[in-house]
């Protein structure tokens, strides 16, 4: 799952998770807009320019993001991988060359209540291969959220629908009253199986971010991630994340700005509730 693309039709998917989502091992279904459309609802407006690098003996792989979370929000992002040793029909090893990946989402979402919301983004893929080859898929998400206390929230998503890479995701976050800011999360995935825990606490002008995550699709292996994030000032954050994958390691690194009170708009203190 973490560092390897989805491919649609010919085109790849890529993973555009947000890098604090990186960084807890992919967790994000309660508050990554590029997981769960529904997370737009919370009207978080932020602008978020990054990049991803993974060295590895057989791929070095590039990126660059954007991601505008707002209740109409889009995520655009672009890989480029350099050179991927591959073994033919006959034997015979080569390299192949992806000039590049361009994966962009829009998406809506909609608060029902004070504790539902609702969200769908409509995605699309090109990839160029070589100097020669393209591919253009298109998918759509849709997604829920349940704030069932202001500590406890639950969402559930599904990505890429009518597609053979079709994945349902459900998950939830726990921020634990007895200890100061502890953020738990824990998620699902559907298909392929991947299941994953992390969490997150704030420490002065810092917050830290471990996790890991399990998928038979990995090779049966566990994938550690972790982070930490520095509030610049009032708006701007600079976030670095690394995990661990089966062909090296991989690193992203954003700068964002985000918008309202402590950057989420209408953010409360769950001090004191349960």
């Amino acid at each position: 799952m973490a560092g390897t693309d989805v491919t649609i039709g010919g085109a790849s998917m890529l993973n555009p998770w947000r890098t604090e989502t990186f960084a807890r091992g992919e967790c994000g279904v309660v508050d990554d807009p590029t997981k769960n459309p529904a997370v737009r609802a919370k009207k978080q407006p932020a602008i978020e320019l990054g990049g991803n690098t993974q060295f590895s003996g057989m791929k070095q792989n590039y990126r660059a993001s954007m991601d505008t979370r707002a209740r109409v929000g889009l995520d655009v992002n672009m890989d480029t991988a350099a050179r991927q040793t591959h073994v033919d029909e006959y034997g015979r090893i080569g390299d192949s060359f992806v000039n590049y990946n361009i994966h962009a989402k829009i998406g809506y979402g909609l608060k029902v209540n004070e504790k539902i919301s609702l969200g769908a983004n409509v995605a699309s893929a090109y990839e160029r291969l070589a100097e020669t080859k393209t591919s253009l898929a298109f998918t759509a998400d849709i997604g829920g959220l349940y704030n069932v206390t202001p500590r406890l929230n639950l969402g559930a998503s599904i990505r890429n629908l009518g597609n053979s890479a079709e994945d349902g995701t459900v998950g939830g976050s726990y921020e634990m009253p007895a200890l100061k800011g502890l953020k738990v999360f824990g998620e699902v995935d559907a298909s392929p199986f991947r299941a994953a825990i992390s969490g997150e606490m704030p420490v002065s002008s810092f917050k830290v971010a471990a996790g890991v995550n399990y998928s038979p699709a990995n090779g049966g292996i566990f994938q550690f991630s972790g982070g930490i994030e520095c509030r610049l000032n009032g708006s701007a954050y600079l976030n670095y994340a690394i995990q661990t994958h089966d062909l090296g390691l991989s690193h992203r690194a954003a700068l964002t700005w985000r918008f309202g009170e402590n950057g989420i708009e209408g953010e409360k203190s769950t001090k004191g509730v349960i």
